[in-house]
């Protein structure tokens, strides 16, 4: 996964994120930064819990603009997607502004 601001294009997000795949009833989480100056971050699941599955990546968008003063329509964002092969590689942008966003899935 990876975050760019288009606004500014920042391609660093230090927000916390909330990585979650969809087990229903419930969802088993994990909170992470990201450090990478591309503002990529990887390994948020283990190989071994690697599975098909649905998947929601839930990002603190709010709390990023908040700490650069700037208002935000979106608090957070969730992106699901499903994982259909664990072989394949699985890449999310998330393009962001103040008041809109995009994702796709990348190579």
């Amino acid at each position: 996964m990876s975050i760019e601001n288009t606004a500014t294009r920042d391609r660093f997000f230090d927000g916390r994120n909330a990585v979650r795949r969809a087990v229903l009833p419930q969802l088993i989480g994990r909170t992470l930064s990201i450090n990478d100056p591309d503002g990529r971050a990887g390994g948020f699941v283990e190989a071994a819990t690697f599975t098909p599955a649905i998947y929601r990546l839930t990002f603190a968008t709010g709390e990023y603009y908040r700490t650069r003063d700037v208002n935000s329509f979106y608090p957070t964002i969730a992106i699901e997607f499903q994982v259909s092969s664990t072989s394949e590689h699985y890449h999310v942008p998330l393009l962001l502004s103040p008041h809109g966003y995009t994702t796709y899935r990348g190579s």
